[in-house]
């Protein structure tokens, strides 16, 4: 066997094989599980092997069972350990760097490996959690695998759900039960909740006797985590409780339904107070109306009345007048007061004519000649608080602005908000996975400069500006999102393939714009850029939503 192996393993290097890339929080965590391979074969003639699972908590560090790696601790100089990735192009070989046979837990390092670590789950289970387990059933190589190159050939693990029941102590280890299927090979390999995290080291099952359900036991992430640190390996750990994909979706959808709801109730309100201020405006008007109409009524009557009493004065003084003298004195009179009369009739007729219509139409001319006048008062009240002898200008201006500027067009990146900020979570608008969510320094210029370092492009939506992270040894993408006028910072991760990862670092480096520019056309081209690694990308696989202030 252990020839073999040793045949198979470099006939493989020789001729590489790919795998498929995967996308949801399970499949992300399958690339980070692996196959574990011992084949001891001794002086004397004796022989084995063993086979199981295991996951990477670090590029090169693998987590297994102890009694998979058995034979290789007991005769490590007769023994090839060797560690098989779930994709990529070759198997590796590897070396026990901690073994605990008391916990049955083994630590290995796979020499020149860089695999995705995997997040150990530290929050608190629930009984019933959806669980599913990720290995290498004996079992199914048995019915799947014709040679040696197919045990040292990359491939995804199978996957088997199931639900997490309790804690049990089982010969001194904190193990979890579950009822996912798992067999022989899946030892050592993870199990791990719907977001990918790891909450256990899958150990052994309950024999499946006479019709009996199966159970299965994992040793708990707390076990494994206090493995490490006596080990001295630091891992990423997360206590968030998962949200799915599903679920944060619902929860998205219903978030912006609320806000349209919203958005629409504030709308209806800001429309009836509308509707009820032209009402008001409406009455007030034809108040206004009747009561100028009932004025000049008033006083068109009122002059009506004494014009023709002056006139019937001025005629009644002209008749009764006898003697020369007299009568000539009461001509001029009865003249004076005909005239008045006359011109009193006159005004009466021209204030009846005046009265306003009480319409439609004269209604919408007062509203309008009110709104106006109050627009007018206030320009005059702001103008009221200028001095005199100081020219009024509008702020941050002056006349030699005004004379360099002018035609030109206004910065559509004008924020409003430069310098350092700080950055603190969403959790309510955020799927929080595997990332620590810890605040955030961010100092952002007007233009896209961001930390004084990195330049971010706009983007398709008005006011926001963003910058993709292709790191150079992580598969993880990062997308920054920032929204000056929200003061909002979003950061969509994107966990990919070996083969998706390598495609996207060859287009990144086609980008020449990293540090902070003032070149427009440099900052459009890094959009450009951007956008074409944007068209490759899967669905993000957190989302984390900052405000910043």
């Amino acid at each position: 066997m252990l020839r073999a192996l040793i045949f198979g393993f470099l006939v493989f290097l020789a001729f590489p094989d790919g795998n498929p890339a995967q996308a949801n929080d399970v499949d992300v965590a399958k690339r980070g599980v692996t196959r574990v391979i011992v084949a001891t074969e001794l002086s004397d003639g004796r022989s084995g092997q063993s086979f199981g699972s295991g996951f990477a908590v670090g590029p090169d560090k693998i987590v297994t069972n102890a009694h998979v790696v058995r034979l290789a601790r007991q005769y490590p100089r007769n023994s090839l350990l060797v560690v098989v990735p779930s994709e990529g192009s070759k198997p590796f070989l590897a070396r026990i760097e901690a073994f605990d046979a008391s916990k049955d837990l083994a630590l290995l390092t796979a020499i020149n490996a860089n695999l995705p670590p995997l997040t150990i789950f530290s929050g608190t289970l629930e009984s019933g959690t959806d669980v599913a387990t990720l290995g290498y059933p004996g079992n199914v190589d048995q019915a799947t695998i014709r040679s040696i190159r197919g045990f040292i050939t990359p491939q995804e693990p199978v996957l088997a759900e199931g639900n997490f029941s309790n804690i049990r102590d089982i010969n001194n280890i904190e193990a979890l039960i579950h009822n996912a299927n798992i067999a022989r090979g899946n030892s050592g390999g993870p199990l791990v909740d719907e977001c990918g995290r790891v909450l256990g080291v899958n150990t052994f099952q309950t024999a499946n006797e006479s019709g009996d359900s199966s159970f299965a036991f994992a040793s708990s992430a707390r076990e494994l985590m206090r493995f490490l640190r006596r080990a001295g390996v630091t891992v990423q750990t997360i206590a968030e409780r998962c949200i799915t994909a599903a679920e944060f979706a619902a929860i998205e959808t219903e978030r912006k339904n609320a806000e349209e709801r919203a958005q629409k109730e504030e709308a209806d309100r800001l429309a009836a107070e509308q509707r009820e201020a032209e009402e008001r405006a409406e009455e007030a008007a034809e108040r206004e109306i009747s009561a100028e109409r009932e004025q000049l009524l008033f006083l068109a009557m009122a002059l009506l009345v004494g014009g023709a009493l002056a006139i019937g004065g001025g005629l009644m003084v002209i008749s009764q007048g006898k003697g020369k003298g007299k009568k000539q004195n009461n001509q001029t009179m009865g003249v004076i007061l005909l005239s008045v009369g006359a011109l009193m009739v006159f005004g009466g007729l021209l204030a009846f004519l005046q009265r306003p219509e009480l319409s439609d139409r004269e209604i919408k001319s007062r509203i309008q000649s009110q709104n106006i006048a109050s627009t007018d008062s206030e320009s005059d009240s702001l103008l009221s608080d200028v001095p005199a002898d100081e020219e009024f200008v509008l702020p941050h201006s002056s006349a030699k602005d005004e004379e360099e500027d002018e035609g030109a067009v206004p910065a559509a990146n004008s924020s409003g908000i430069e310098g350092d900020l700080i950055c603190v979570i969403d959790r309510s608008r955020s799927r929080i996975t595997t990332t620590v969510t810890d605040d955030i320094p961010f100092n952002w210029k007007d233009g896209g400069c961001v930390n004084g370092q990195t330049q971010y492009a706009r983007t398709d939506e008005a006011g926001k500006w963003s910058r993709l992270l292709v790191p150079n040894q992580d598969r993880t993408v990062s997308r920054l999102t920032f929204s000056p006028g929200q003061s909002e910072l979003v950061l969509e991760k994107y966990a990919l393939s070996l083969s998706a990862i390598e495609d996207v670092r060859d287009m990144r480096a086609q980008i020449d714009t990293k540090s902070c520019t003032a070149s427009d056309d440099a900052i459009d081209r890094l959009g450009k850029q951007q956008a074409e690694i944007d068209s490759i990308l899967p669905q993000y696989s957190e989302k984390l939503v900052y405000n910043c202030r």
